[in-house]
């Protein structure tokens, strides 16, 4: 239910920030898909990081995997889908770095969320 509430949470936090901060073209290169796309911050960076930090965090909170295993796979997965975007020129880098900090953020909050929600039961 803990993922399940974060991946939920991350794929609103990304429009909502989208609206607050003005829309910047992302650099020139590959023609872009969807011309009213969010740019800023990542969505993909948000919401990978946000899920893979709180899976994560869960996962090795209840012995399910060694924390060796668990913490470099969530990682690569983060890295992966946010760099994914500059590779094909989607973003600034800006916006990839923006991604990944609300994606910790907010998978750090989940994961204290948890905590407590685990200390109570």
């Amino acid at each position: 239910m803990t993922i399940a509430g974060v991946a939920i949470s991350a794929a609103g936090l990304g429009p909502i920030l989208d609206r607050v901060h003005a829309h910047r073209t992302p650099p020139p290169g590959k023609a872009r898909k969807e011309p009213d796309a969010q740019t800023f911050p990542s969505g993909h960076a948000l919401e990978t990081t946000a899920v893979a930090l709180a899976a994560a965090w869960i996962v090795a909170r209840e012995r399910l995997a060694p924390v060796a295993v668990v913490v470099p796979v969530a990682a690569a997965l983060a890295l992966v889908s946010g760099l994914g975007r500059l590779v094909l020129d989607r973003h600034w880098v800006t916006d990839s770095a923006a991604g990944y900090l609300g994606g910790l953020a907010l998978g750090a909050l989940t994961a204290g969320a948890y905590e407590v929600a685990r200390d109570v039961n």
